[in-house]
């Protein structure tokens, strides 16, 4: 090519030399490629392959553009038959082909049309000769959708090509979608309202983006496009606050690891779990109000291992603090002061197959991995009174126990027997409790021993209270204020339970008075009911002392038995007796069997109980007999002087036998008067 100064010359479409060079304006011929043949004439000998003539100097663009075109002459043709030169100004067209994400101009290959001719691109063009202008053209890629337009003649045309428009939609934590967020990557941008968005991507490639909405943190995802990907996209994982959560040991402040755990999040019943093996998790959440529960194995569970928080700021941290498991933290305070005892005090634990001695001057003491189990732990100190409690400890448990340790030697005991036979309870559980600052505490517990007694000291003039429990039978509660006697014994009375087969099928009984009283009459209730009426037949039979009653009944749906029982001379230890049974198209000769207890029977032995007892004989007999034994007691006391203290025991004696009712008034009436005058003449 000649520029004017410069003869340049290009080998393959690439500039390779330059030399200066002056040419004739005038008329003459201009030889390309000559070479003498051997009959001398003029032949284009194939040295030039074609031959171009511009009416300007053409570019390097220019160039190329024409190297690529593979446009040329046979090597061998004639110069005058057959290449005639180009006209000056061939019209051109050139398409710029650009990815539409990022307008980066696409690798070399990417095929274009212009018309029926088509074309490779290179340095990201496609450019096109002598082309009529006005014909469409289009660009295709593999990876790209077309693009088409119309060419433009003498121009560069710009072409942007799409490679994937995906649906975006965006999900907090919670999975939850948002309806409001915004898109962002390093050349395009979206925003949305309505759930989700479409966003400008390069296909075939992991997108980074930014994820923002209101309230929320950025969040950065990663979109991973294939080629011409309209798909749908989701990202998730937008959060308000970072939640982190640990565990210590509560007895010594260390860090725990390998700990499992949930929060949920109330407001919204969403449940985030963390297991992790190391001393702390970390995960992000939504803001409000959770229930956070954690589970270190080899550390207890119990209260200490849930938590309810209020999650209101972009950070939260919480620490659970946890007792090793099967473990017992022991307190140890003066019972009068209730200040904690410094002196040294041994502690025996002792279990059903282990005992163990510890001792302390701090008053407190941590006893941990302990078998699962009921323990004794006994207190003595030099200037306190030994001290028991009893403790159970169950898997993966811990305990609080505060100890009271009294300097008082006064002691009591306590005989636990059954209310009926006054047989002995051994094992029985007893709590001794006293006020300390304000609150009733266990100042010691024991269990019965074999005998069914527990010794306890106690500090004189104090009120105490006591709790007995035993399988079986109905706790007792009571009060010592204060404790007057070295013994007491206290009755249980056994839990009254109907032996059920629950085999009732839409089949209700139910009765009242759960207790009744004795010498009066008591309103007693039985209701047989079957809402389908599926009973066939049905009746009881009530025995109490002083009479019974019974009753049947057909009806398909039930009916109610009424009576007043009139329940006369009980004596302790009598029950009400009441068996029923029902026949029904489920359930043949179904029977219960329940007691109940009667109020205010007096005990065998007692004025109550001798008030009604006749013992066989008659009024007059009765008489004769309660006479006998006044005058002999007035005979003893005249035998030995005093004989108006005589008369008086004689008067009470017959006052004593009118109460029982052993004696008539009547009877008695003219005695009490001549006894009184008998004592107001020897006052005068």
């Amino acid at each position: 090519m000649y520029d004017g100064t410069d003869l340049i010359f290009y080998f393959d479409g690439v500039n390779t030399n330059n030399d200066t060079q002056v040419i004739n304006t005038g008329d003459g011929y201009l030889n390309f490629g000559q070479s003498i043949d051997i009959s001398g004439g003029n032949l284009g000998d194939g040295f030039v392959s074609q031959y171009l003539l511009y009416d300007r100097a053409i570019t390097q663009d220019d160039v190329s553009a024409l190297y690529n075109s593979g446009a040329g002459c046979d090597k061998n043709a004639i110069l005058a038959d057959t290449c005639a030169g180009v006209p000056a100004g061939l019209p051109y067209t050139h398409v710029l082909i650009t990815d539409l994400y990022n307008n980066a101009t696409l690798p070399d290959g990417t095929t274009c049309y212009l018309g029926e001719v088509s074309n490779t691109s290179v340095s990201g063009v496609c450019s096109f000769y002598n082309q009529t202008t006005g014909l469409n053209y289009s660009v295709g890629s593999t990876n790209y959708f077309t693009a088409t337009g119309t060419a433009v003649e003498n121009s560069t045309i710009n072409t942007q090509l799409l490679g994937a428009f995906p649906n975006v939609t965006a999900y907090n934590v919670e999975a939850v979608a948002v309806t409001t967020f915004n898109l962002t990557t390093a050349f395009t941008s979206n925003t949305t309202g309505a759930g989700s968005a479409r966003l400008l991507l390069p296909p075939n490639a992991s997108t980074s983006v930014n994820v923002t909405a209101l309230n929320y943190f950025l969040l950065v995802a990663n979109i991973t496009t294939g080629s011409q990907d309209l798909d749908d996209k989701n990202v998730s994982g937008l959060y308000q606050t970072t939640f982190t959560i640990n565990a210590t040991n509560k007895y010594t402040g260390t860090l725990l690891s390998n700990f499992t755990g949930y929060a949920y999040h109330n407001d919204t019943g969403y449940n985030y779990t963390f297991n992790t093996t190391g001393n702390t998790t970390s995960f992000n959440a939504l803001l409000g109000n959770y229930s956070v529960y954690v589970d270190v194995a080899g550390y207890s569970i119990g209260s200490d291992n849930t938590q309810s928080v209020l999650v209101d700021n972009t950070t939260k941290n919480l620490t659970f603090s946890l007792y090793s498991e099967n473990s017992i933290f022991i307190n140890i305070y003066d019972e009068e002061t209730s200040i904690k005892i410094l002196d040294n005090v041994s502690v025996i634990v002792s279990g059903n197959s282990s005992e163990e001695t510890y001792y302390t001057t701090s008053g407190g003491l941590f006893v941990d991995n302990l078998t699962d189990g009921s323990y004794s732990i006994k207190f003595n100190s030099a200037n306190y009174t030994q001290r028991t409690y009893i403790v159970s400890v169950a898997d993966r448990s811990t305990q609080t126990l505060n100890a009271y340790l009294s300097a008082s030697t006064d002691n009591v005991v306590l005989s636990i027997v059954d209310y009926d036979t006054a047989t002995s309870l051994e094992g029985a559980s007893i709590q001794q409790q006293r006020i300390v600052n304000g609150s009733w505490v266990n100042v010691e517990s024991k269990l019965s021993d074999i005998t069914g007694r527990a010794q306890f000291s106690f500090t004189i003039g104090t009120k105490y209270r006591f709790v007995v429990s035993y399988t079986g039978y109905t706790t007792k509660y009571f009060e010592l204020d204060p404790i007057i006697f070295t013994s007491y014994y206290i009755r249980l009375e056994q839990i009254q339970t109907i032996t059920e087969d629950y085999s009732r099928v839409d089949v209700t009984i139910y009765n009242t008075p759960q207790q009744f009283v004795n010498e009066q009459g008591n309103n007693f209730t039985l209701t047989f009911g079957s809402a389908t009426g599926t009973l066939e037949s049905y009746g009881y039979t009530l025995t109490f002392p002083g009479g019974s009653s019974a009753g049947a009944g057909v009806s398909a749906n039930g009916e109610t038995f009424a009576y007043t029982a009139n329940i006369t001379g009980a004596s302790f230890g009598d029950r009400v007796n009441l068996t029923y049974w029902y026949d029904s198209i489920f359930n043949d000769n179904t029977t219960y069997t329940q007691l109940y207890l009667i109020d205010g029977a007096p005990q065998n032995g007692t004025a109550a109980k001798l008030k009604t007892d006749s013992y066989g004989m008659g009024a007059v007999e009765k008489g004769l007999l309660a006479m006998f034994i006044v005058l002999l007691v007035a005979f003893a006391f005249a035998v030995f002087g005093v004989p108006l203290i005589g008369v008086v025991a004689g008067l009470f004696l017959q006052a004593y036998f009118t109460y029982i009712g052993y004696l008539n008034i009547w009877f008695v009436v003219p005695s009490i008067l001549i006894g009184l005058l008998v004592i107001v003449g020897s006052k005068k």
